[in-house]
């Protein structure tokens, strides 16, 4: 028993010693150790990628607000080098325009029957629209209309004309496309 004895004695003194130690003021005050003052750190932020460019809006077409007018020879649908040139500059502003369409309507002089003159006035319309698949405006972009007599009176007979000129026509109507409203 004796060496339990003994351990107990050494716990014993071991505790006093250590409250004797604690419990001693020193004579000379401890300063507290300084706060080392906030740093701001700069929180690393990477670059912001940047925004791809938005890609450009197309350039609107070209407006096109009207076509050249073209007439035909009394009881003829074949087109006459004064109406190639007049749909040559129609094809340019198709060419530039590619959102526009474009409506060919053709009309006779009153020289006739309605149904000779309809079918006359299919045969132009037909006429000027080959013409502009010929020269390259696609086929989609077109619609061509025989319409028989013209409506309009003649306002200038041509003395020795058999009919009226200016009845016997094709009229190429631009067909706008349609805009998306912009804010």
């Amino acid at each position: 028993m004796l060496p339990m004895n003994v351990n107990f004695k050494v716990i014993i003194t071991a505790l006093v010693i250590s409250l004797v130690f604690m419990s001693c003021r020193t004579t000379q005050e401890i300063e507290p150790e300084p706060q080392p003052e906030p740093v701001e750190e700069e929180l690393y932020e990477p670059e912001p990628e940047p925004m791809p460019e938005p890609e450009p809006e197309p350039e609107p077409d070209p407006e096109i607000s009207s076509l050249n007018q073209i007439n035909f020879d009394f009881d003829k649908s074949d087109l006459d080098s004064e109406a190639r040139g007049l749909l040559r500059e129609n094809v340019r502003m198709l060419r530039d325009s590619p959102n526009y369409r474009v409506r060919v309507e053709a009309f006779t002089d009153d020289v006739g029957t309605d149904q000779y003159n309809l079918r006359l006035s299919v045969r132009r319309a037909n006429a000027v629209g080959d013409f502009y698949r010929e020269n390259g405006i696609s086929s989609d972009r077109i619609t061509v209309a025989g319409l028989g007599v013209d409506p309009n009176p003649c306002m200038n007979p041509i003395p020795g004309d058999r009919g009226c000129r200016e009845m016997r026509r094709a009229h190429s109507e631009p067909i706008a496309p349609f805009r998306r409203a912009t804010n």
